[in-house]
């Protein structure tokens, strides 16, 4: 469990760089040209619930992987083939949230678009200033499921 919520909230925070660093930066010259979204309420609402399910799935047959290679195994062997498993778990939910990222990283580049903002960036980047966008972006992201 806590490899699922590790690997999220990596390539949550690589989101970030994603949607709106960079050269926008430089565009965005007053406060009404700044949107930003809290990624974290977007993995917890929209990407974490979707992968969930499979998530788990995947985990039961890594699970049953695992207990069928390690009957015979010395624990420090234990050790390291559970280590290769909760790797190959950590990729499988990369790639997972990577598929979702790219539908919340259009779906806030529309939102901004239709609003006139030049840059998103995420909330935590945020001193002060701009416009929370994140409730815009999950009910596009709803409404195209």
């Amino acid at each position: 469990m806590q490899v699922r919520n590790k690997g999220l909230w990596m390539i949550l925070i690589a989101l970030t760089a994603v949607v709106g660093i960079g050269s926008l930066i430089s565009q965005a010259a007053v406060d009404n040209d700044i949107a930003y979204i809290d990624v974290q309420v977007i993995g917890m609402e929209y990407i974490g619930p979707l992968v969930q399910g499979p998530l788990e799935i995947e985990m039961a047959k890594l699970q049953g992987e695992f207990d069928a290679a390690a009957k015979n195994l010395s624990d420090s062997a234990k050790m390291e083939l559970f280590e290769s498993y909760q790797n190959r778990l950590y990729e499988i939910e990369q790639q997972m949230v990577g598929q979702y990222l790219i539908e919340v990283e259009k779906a806030a580049a529309q939102v901004a678009k239709e609003a006139g903002y030049k840059v998103v960036l995420d909330k935590d980047i945020i001193v002060a200033g701009g416009a929370d966008i994140t409730q815009l972006v999950l009910a596009k992201l709803k409404a195209q499921k």
